[in-house]
């Protein structure tokens, strides 16, 4: 609920409809299926970030 009240309030209307999509269909997969989503997005952002790290955390030394 709070990424959707986040998300009313900075990004453009026409996102905001996939955002409500992809949480809404997140919510309908069953544990399995949402175990294998949450580690595909953890390695596209691994991949794009650095492992363990997101946009706005300090790198690791």
């Amino acid at each position: 609920m709070l990424v959707l009240l986040w998300a009313s309030k900075n990004v453009p209307s026409d996102m905001f409809d996939q955002i409500y999509t992809l949480i809404w269909s997140f919510t309908r997969l069953d544990d399995g299926e949402r175990a294998k989503a949450l580690a595909e997005i953890r390695s596209l952002g691994d991949a794009r970030f650095g492992e363990g790290r997101d946009a706005k955390s300090p790198p690791k030394r």
